[in-house]
């Protein structure tokens, strides 16, 4: 009996223990999703995929999920957003509480984060890096311009120029805003897929249309302001519409939409030419009066989605704009303007596909380009150096034609992002037709020697065209490229890469890069170096061709009087001939970055300190020749720069804030291929600081909530004084450059600081619940922009001893009020 009282009690205890493992609770999983900025990623899809079944769900709206119960057993976590790299990882524990970063599609160094609680400090983004989804950017504007400007002051790099890419392609221009999902600046510096170097990498993510009909409508006009501070006038003038039409096709993988816009602006400009009342027709010129512009665009998409495992898009966009009186201000006279008219036609397709265990992306891009410029004066071209420029100039019409197409294709594991592999084939082709002005243009030293050509003098230097006006020109890009993760740790990331880049009319370069993040005790350590070239413009091939002697040749005249352009003159006038150096190779550049950063609960502190070295670039030199002068487009140019730039950012729930300052040390010896030293053979006298790059710059830009659901966004730019070229009205050399020192070193000149605050404010309000099947919500919107009323100079006279010296010639333009809405 005792034997058997003792088994029932063991086979109690048992069963109580059998009863109380089966009502055991179930693992749980919560946690959030960030982008590299540190910011939440709302409606993310997350699958867990375990032994004994699966889960599915996604992120709220704060970026959030939460998974009460999963199966018992081995999991992996699977999570996915549109312009992001998937994320997958095995699970271990229970009751965990995960914090994912995800990495955008470029490769990005992620470290992820794991912490016991919700309330843990997000992964510090790296500086100069920022990625905004369009829910933040539609509170700010309905101008794609606006969001990219924004992106780029959130990021600290308002003032580097800009390549700009959609979903992965190079593109000419930004998509809608309708269609645009996400902007990312600078995902990657050191990625081989690239060849940005520093050039700001500005990543357009494109979305799908929804499944349901969609309609959306805004406008943007000017309420007053916008006057040129250099002279009273009437206020700007701009107003624009766009809408869309998006929608599914029923039983089918297949969305679309299109998109279409018109814009209209007149801005009014100043006149600030120095004249004293020497008689010709030409100057009886209207000192102030406007410049205006109408563009129209028309984008329709086509998305085709037959599988999960693939993704389609294909896309077609054209835009229309016209110009008048463009080229006017500062010493320009309304003479002296110009129309113009730019068409563009870009053709897009781009692929996403999973096969087994690798992914496919890319695409291809091709686009088309028509320029028109005409004259509105077709007198001979008047230039007094430092006073006044008037006339007709030197071309009195020039069509030109520009194709450009590109395609990429990128393999690598569906899973993670350890390597990738793919190639880029870019080719060009141009077309020009230009017709010169048979008068040519006059350049004076001073009013002075204007004044003596009025009575028969020969005071003038004459420049003109001969030859045939029409050419055609193409060339061919190839490059290759591998990036692969040498090491992966949950606090160390290890990436290199190598690139080649191969140019039909300059040769091949090859790139190696290598970087690294390091999670160090709260901070976040990254660095790398690496290669990187440039392709040498078209411009500078189409520029040699024009000179080559059988084309478009210039001619050159010192001491030129009224009959100039009578033909037996031209027939012995000297040429300017224009020719490549043997040794023309493509630029090269050397960077090496080093960032450090932590996020200190809501505030995010950092610094970085870059070093550059490019050599190779490209400049012109002028030389004397048995039949006139000679140009010489020659790689023999350096430049060489230190920057550190501070950043502190600040974020919480839906408010974020960032201000940077950055520090630069630039100097070099060209201002671009075409620019020429006051010294044929003395390249070491043009070493100094940099065009137009400042010492010290501060960006401000925040976005707040101010009741709900009212937003304000701020953004501030100070640009502190940049060196300018002083130069004296005079040609010792007879070579018509007109760049003499006087000798002042150059770039001795300091411009005026600049300083811009801008403000934008929109509510949301809800529409009438019967139509909102089709517009789900209407926004309206103000924007300010130089809310200070800043006096912004944007270039002084630089012609020392001129009336103008020193003078504000062209301004930013003063206090507006802008008003906008959307219906969407």
């Amino acid at each position: 009996m005792v034997k058997l009282t003792m088994r029932l009690k063991v086979f109690r205890i048992a069963g109580w223990a059998l009863i109380g493992r089966l009502s055991l609770p179930a693992a749980q999983l919560s946690g959030i999703v960030v982008d590299a900025s540190g910011f939440t990623i709302p409606h993310a899809t997350i699958k867990i995929a375990c032994a004994g079944a699966n889960r599915s769900g996604g992120t709220d709206g704060q970026g959030r999920f939460h998974f009460p119960t999963l199966p018992e057993g081995s999991c992996r976590i699977h999570i996915v957003h549109a312009g992001f790299a998937a994320f997958e990882e095995e699970l271990t524990g229970r009751d965990t509480v995960l914090r994912v970063q995800l990495a955008v599609e470029t490769h990005r160094d992620s470290i992820r984060v794991t912490a016991d609680g919700e309330d843990a400090p997000s992964p510090a983004p790296e500086i100069g890096t920022v990625s905004i989804d369009d829910a933040e950017l539609r509170k700010i504007s309905n101008d794609p311009r606006v969001w990219v400007s924004y992106a780029k002051l959130l990021a600290g790099v308002a003032d580097a120029p800009a390549q700009l890419y959609v979903d992965g392609l190079p593109a000419s221009q930004l998509p809608p805003a309708a269609l645009i999902a996400r902007i990312i600046v600078n995902p990657d510096t050191f990625s081989a897929e690239y060849s940005n170097g520093n050039y700001t990498h500005i990543e357009i993510i494109t979305r799908a249309p929804a499944r349901q009909f969609r309609f959306n409508v805004g406008t943007d006009s000017l309420g007053f302001g916008g006057r040129d501070v250099l002279a009273p006038g009437p206020n700007a003038i701009s107003h624009s519409i766009n809408g869309s039409l998006s929608g599914a096709i029923p039983h089918l993988p297949l969305a679309v939409s299109l998109v279409a816009s018109v814009s209209e602006s007149v801005d009014p400009v100043a006149v600030t030419a120095i004249l004293s009342g020497i008689g010709f027709p030409s100057l009886d010129s209207d000192r102030s009066g406007t410049f205006g512009s109408r563009s129209l665009s028309l984008s329709p998409d086509v998305y085709y989605y037959p599988a999960k495992e693939l993704q389609l898009h294909f896309s077609y966009s054209e835009s229309l704009s016209v110009g008048r009186n463009m080229g006017v201000g500062g010493l320009t006279l309304m003479d002296a303007g110009t129309d113009t008219s730019f068409g563009n036609r870009e053709g897009r397709f781009t692929f996403h596909g999973v096969r087994k265990a690798l992914a496919y992306r890319g695409g291809f891009v091709i686009v088309r380009s028509e320029a028109g410029n005409s004259a509105r004066n077709t007198e001979p071209g008047l230039n007094v150096l430092g006073d006044f420029s008037t006339g007709g100039p030197a071309l009195l019409k020039s069509d030109s034609t520009h194709l450009a197409w590109s395609w990429k294709s990128v393999i690598e594991p569906a899973s993670g992002q350890s390597w990738s592999a793919g190639f880029t084939v870019a080719g060009t082709d141009d077309t020009r037709h230009d017709a010169p002005n048979p008068g040519g243009v006059y350049t004076f030293t001073d009013l002075d020697s204007y004044a003596q050509f009025l009575t028969g003098s020969s005071t003038a230097i004459w420049t003109g065209f001969q030859g045939n006006g029409s050419l055609h020109f193409g060339q061919l890009n190839v490059s290759p490229f591998l990036q692969k993760r040498l090491f992966k740790s949950s606090h160390v990331s290890v990436n290199a890469g190598v690139r080649a880049d191969a140019q039909s009319s300059a040769g091949v370069f090859v790139s190696p890069r290598l970087s690294a993040a390091v999670g160090w005790h709260g901070f976040v350590i990254r660095g790398g170096a690496g290669m990187f070239v440039h392709n040498i413009p078209g411009n500078v091939f189409i520029r040699a061709i024009q000179g080559d002697g059988t084309h478009l040749t210039p001619i050159l005249i010192d001491g030129a009087g009224m009959d100039a352009a009578s033909q037996p003159t031209l027939e012995s006038a000297p040429l300017v001939l224009t020719s490549l150096s043997p040794s023309l190779a493509l630029p090269r550049e050397l960077i090496g970055k080093i960032t450090l950063n932590r996020a200190l609960g809501r505030f995010t502190p950092g610094i970085e300190y870059t070093d550059t070295r490019d050599w190779k670039l490209l400049g012109s030199q002028r030389f004397a020749g048995e039949d006139g002068w000679m140009d010489v487009i020659a790689s023999n140019r350096s430049h060489v720069a230190q920057r550190i730039q501070s950043q502190l950012s600040y974020a919480w729930k839906a408010e974020r804030l960032t201000l940077s300052h950055e520090w630069i040390h630039s100097y070099d010896n060209t201002d671009g291929p075409f620019s020429f030293p006051e010294q044929q053979n003395n390249l070491a006298a043009e070493w100094a600081r940099s065009s137009g790059v400042p010492r010290q710059n501060v960006t401000l830009a925040g976005s707040f909530k101010l009741i709900r659901p009212v937003y304000l966004t701020l953004t501030d730019s100070w640009h502190g004084s940049a060196p300018y070229n002083i130069t004296e009205a005079a040609d010792p050399e007879g070579d018509g450059l007109f760049n003499d020192r006087g000798g002042r070193p150059r770039n001795s000149g300091n411009g005026p600081a600049f300083n811009s605050l801008s403000a934008y404010t929109s509510r949301r309000f809800a529409v009438p619940e019967k139509f909102a099947h089709a517009i789900h919500g209407m926004t309206v919107g103000l924007r300010c922009d130089n809310l200070l009323g800043n006096r912004n100079y944007l270039s002084v006279g630089s012609v020392a001893g001129s009336p103008a010296f020193g003078q504000p010639m062209v301004a930013a333009m003063g206090r507006s009020v802008r008003l906008w809405f959307t219906f969407d």
